[in-house]
């Protein structure tokens, strides 16, 4: 039977985070890629009860009230080695280790064998390492977020790192006593790109036959707040690029491809259902300069008790210190507040990118400013906008 989407699974607000998937009590929903590459829930008719539990448990049904953080801190990891290999600080890293230390199985994002993003669960030191670095691309977390709660139903401890809305959609769908058994950490989340677009820049790098043997996003070799994109082939080159730089990254970085629902996040400042929210602490160098050597320095919101004490248990391994006003934060990271504003050609990079695949001169040109001809018609429609009648702006 073909599968069929709900009109709520067509909306441009699903954010992917697996909830339905998780809570429907015969199966009957898988996650698919849509046109742009982002995953989205279909329903098969075939198997549906029509029990309406995926509707009732969508994340997106509800407004979040804001609450302030119980307390704020900046902080980075005592261990220069777990600084560097760390995209800002070294938190989640630490905070891994303990948890795996005390019996819990660890979730988070991890590069597969052909570099696709997911979600995996692991018992390991090599495991939980795979999970460590920023992957500035959407994960498949719906397996992931299944295998969660089954291990909570099982009563063992789960640390879960992800989205915001990643651990919205798996805490929802949890008991009261399988939330008591989580420790959750998410981010402050610039939007998720689509995995399309990665996978087809990927293809872009290897484009002359070699083949990529490792990948990561936030390489410290020009230190923290340059961080470069590094790409390591099999025939010992490497493609080393900053964040201005690389095609991808900068695409990325001006909106031109996350996904919709990104645009109009939630989950800011005071909404997440994480207990700990991890973040880069951007504007160091101005806040506070004699925390910042340029290798990396966290943000650290506790969102519960349980978030607070789990910073307790690892402070010795950090050096610490509490921000007492996230306001200056506006500047530096506005992502905390507020969400990201699409990118004006986003529509049109999305036409053309089904047409060329991902191409620098694409990005170039979407990127571009408006021309003089491009503003004079801006203009123009805007002024016609203004001077029609509203009983025809509604006209088809």
């Amino acid at each position: 039977m073909a599968s069929r989407t709900t009109v709520r699974q067509q909306a441009s607000h699903c954010c992917g985070c697996s909830a339905c998937v998780t809570i429907c009590p015969v199966d009957a929903i898988i996650m698919k890629a849509d046109a742009e590459g982002f995953a989205v829930p279909h329903v098969d008719s075939a198997r549906c009860i029509g029990c309406n539990r995926c509707e009732l448990f969508c994340t997106q049904k509800e407004s979040r009230t804001s609450v302030q953080p119980l307390s704020v801190f900046g902080g980075a990891a005592v261990d220069a080695d777990v600084r560097t290999r760390a995209s800002s600080g070294g938190i989640f890293s630490l905070l891994a280790h303990k948890k795996h230390s005390e019996g819990a199985v660890v979730f988070g994002a991890v590069f597969t064998d052909s570099f696709e993003v997911e979600h995996a669960g692991a018992v390991t030191r090599e495991g939980i390492e795979a999970m460590f670095g920023s992957k500035y691309v959407e994960s498949q977390v719906a397996s992931a977020v299944v295998h969660a709660r089954q291990v909570l139903q099982n009563g063992m401890p789960v640390l879960f790192a992800g989205t915001p809305c990643q651990v919205e959609g798996l805490r929802k769908s949890l008991s009261p006593e399988e939330n008591e058994l989580l420790t959750a950490v998410d981010f402050v989340c610039h939007g998720v790109p689509s995995p399309a677009v990665f996978k087809s820049y990927l293809n872009w790098l290897t484009r002359d036959g070699r083949t990529l043997t490792s990948f990561g996003f936030r390489s410290k070799i020009h230190g923290w707040k340059d961080f470069s994109v590094k790409a390591d082939f099999n025939d010992g080159s490497s493609w080393v690029a900053s964040q201005t730089e690389d095609p991808y990254m900068r695409g990325f970085l001006q909106n031109l491809y996350l996904r919709p629902s990104c645009h109009h996040c939630r989950i800011r400042h005071g909404c997440h259902a994480a207990d700990l929210t991890l973040a880069d602490l951007w504007g160091a160098q101005d806040l506070y300069p004699d925390r910042d050597d340029d290798t990396g320095l966290s943000l650290i919101l506790c969102n519960t008790e349980k978030g607070r004490e789990m910073l307790r248990s690892i402070e010795e391994q950090l050096n610490l210190f509490e921000v007492k006003d996230l306001a200056p934060m506006q500047r530096f990271n506005p992502s905390i507040f507020v969400p990201a504003v699409a990118h004006r050609n986003r529509n049109r990079f999305f036409q053309q990118f089904a047409r060329e695949g991902f191409r620098p001169e694409l990005i170039d040109r979407m990127l571009r400013a408006p021309g003089l001809w491009e503003r004079g018609v801006g203009k123009v429609r805007r002024t016609l906008g203004r001077l029609m009648p509203s009983s025809e702006k509604g006209a088809p």
